[in-house]
């Protein structure tokens, strides 16, 4: 039997994983521009429905639970014996991101950017649980409890605020969000349905600000699960979503290795690369296969303004990607919107060594530490950078000789949580 995701353009979909993980092997992605015709032409158990046609679907239904008779949006569809039914998992996946999250909702205000049909199950979420106000602001009204987008200064005093839109999702991961968040200065929870990337924009700006963040990850798994008890008709345990999360979140996740030069970027990176048979990229190796040219060569053609724009197109050529170890120059921290760029999918790990160990060392091919005194005045500026930038900072101590094991200890409590 068929089992599998329907939407227009899927390609940053990581759904056929999740339910892999569930124990559906089966399941796989299918485009289409017309899904009626699919749906009549193709003899399948369990689809689920995503963006454009969570709302399009509901007239070729033999059945719908009272979920998707509230919102007027589906997700998923089972077929029994040629009848169809419609089911919203959405609802229920998001309640579960709130408390996984330990997002308090009673008598609260939100915000939704955005009237699709993910807006609908976001909404009827937070009146489940007692939010106080769910509005929508929008380019175009809809239905009540909707509101253009010019409006937004009327809700200024939200306390929570989500993305339902696609606005900043592969392969537009630099788009910006509907509104800025400076229209929301109360907000204290942002929210972005979007997993692809991990962090969008709207979510790092968030937490720039100091506001709590929270992607679409959880919910896509939460949501997975209740489909795949419907499809097959059985039964998985609680604690399964946030295993799956937490499998998942690690998979996607690129782990960026930042600090001084010769701080052990390049031997830690090939090192966890090795081990978890992930894909190492040096950023200084990929400027240097792709110039033809060594690093000392390149300042002395085009000098540091040079090397850091050429640094910036290596880095802009892998960003999007997942799973990937990557080790980068020192000074790729100097660059905002290149650190932007490595969050998006990047757990960034600083490795804090004592500028004194690095001058003792012998330096060779390294232009900005001809002498070695320069370390000094590196470690100054780029410090309070590295430590800005990082998830995970390490001490890298001179009298040990391998501090994997610490490196990997990190990351697990990171991405148990």
């Amino acid at each position: 039997m068929i089992y599998g995701l329907l939407g227009k353009s899927l390609s940053h979909s990581i759904s056929p994983r999740v339910h892999h993980l569930f124990g559906n092997a089966e399941y796989q992605l299918f485009e289409t521009d017309d899904p009626f015709r699919w749906l009549k032409t193709h003899s399948f158990q369990g689809i689920n429905i995503t963006i454009p046609y969570k709302t399009t679907l509901l007239s070729v239904l033999d059945d719908v639970d009272s979920i998707v008779q509230k919102t007027g949006s589906l997700n998923c569809i089972v077929n029994r014996n040629g009848r169809l039914a419609g089911y919203n998992t959405d609802v229920d996946g998001f309640k579960q991101t709130l408390i996984h999250h330990q997002v308090a909702v009673q008598d609260k205000m939100v915000v939704l950017l955005g009237n699709g049909g993910a807006a609908r199950s976001v909404r009827q979420s937070f009146l489940d649980l007692g939010a106080k106000k769910v509005v929508k602001l929008c380019r175009r009204i809809l239905e009540k409890e909707e509101y253009l987008l010019s409006e937004a200064a009327s809700f200024q005093a939200a306390d929570i605020l989500v993305n339902t839109t696609p606005i900043g999702m592969y392969p537009n991961n630099d788009t910006g969000p509907l509104l800025s968040l400076d229209n929301f200065p109360a907000a204290e929870v942002v929210i972005d349905l979007i997993y692809n990337p991990l962090k969008t924009s709207f979510l790092q700006r968030a937490s720039e600000l100091g506001k709590k963040t929270i992607n679409g990850l959880y919910l896509l798994v939460a949501q997975a699960k209740k489909a795949h008890e419907l499809f097959l008709n059985t039964t998985l345990a609680d604690d399964d979503v946030t295993r799956v999360y937490q499998q998942v979140n690690q998979e996607l996740s690129n782990v960026i290795f930042v600090g001084l030069p010769l701080s052990g970027k390049s031997l830690y990176g090939k090192k966890l690369g090795e081990i978890t048979q992930r894909t190492l990229i040096d950023t200084d190796d990929l400027i240097e296969n792709t110039t033809k040219m060594t690093i000392p060569e390149i300042f002395s053609c085009v000098g540091e303004a040079g090397f850091r724009q050429k640094e910036f197109e290596a880095v802009s050529s892998f960003y999007q990607q997942h799973g990937l170890i990557v080790s980068t120059g020192g000074g790729v921290i100097l660059n905002d919107e290149l650190v932007r760029r490595l969050k998006q999918n990047g757990v960034i790990i600083y490795l804090d060594k004592d500028p004194q160990a690095i001058a003792a060392r012998k330096i060779h091919n390294r232009p900005l530490l001809q002498d070695a005194t320069n370390i000094f005045r590196l470690a100054d500026t780029r410090k309070p950078l590295y430590q800005k930038a990082a998830d995970i900072q390490i001490k890298i101590h001179p009298n040990r000789h391998d501090q994997l094991s610490e490196i990997e200890e990190k990351l697990n409590e990171y991405f148990s949580h």
